[in-house]
């Protein structure tokens, strides 16, 4: 019983020490631009700034939902039926780095991670 305990904490750490969680506050930045993005379990909402400055351009909110390696984007809840979508490939996901393709322009979009808190 002992040893069944022990490889159930085990399966446990192991499962939770290696599981990405896009959940939290993360950083975007290009070449001209930087944001502080808020996943939850599903909304994004991202604030635009001119990089390396307090000055903000713009902000906007998002639903989203994962469907194998893609980021699906809707302005209305997936509640609702929308019709239009906007469709990332995810790249990369770790806990620290997030990057993303945009399927309808092939640009790369990178992202670091924050913090895992739960923004809502």
């Amino acid at each position: 019983m002992k040893i069944l305990s022990v490889l159930f904490i085990l399966l446990l750490f192991f499962h939770y020490g290696t599981t990405q969680n896009l959940e939290g506050k993360w950083k975007w930045e290009n070449k001209n631009l930087s944001g502080e993005v808020y996943f939850d379990s599903k909304s994004y909402f991202i604030k635009v700034f001119l990089k390396n400055s307090d000055v903000k351009i713009s902000e906007s909110f998002s639903y989203y939902k994962t469907s194998n390696d893609t980021l699906i984007f809707s302005q209305i809840n997936f509640e609702e039926n929308p019709s239009k979508f906007k469709y990332y490939k995810i790249k990369k996901l770790t806990n620290e780095k997030l990057e993303l393709i945009d399927l309808s322009t092939n640009e790369i979009d990178n992202y670091s991670n924050l913090d895992h808190k739960n923004y809502n």
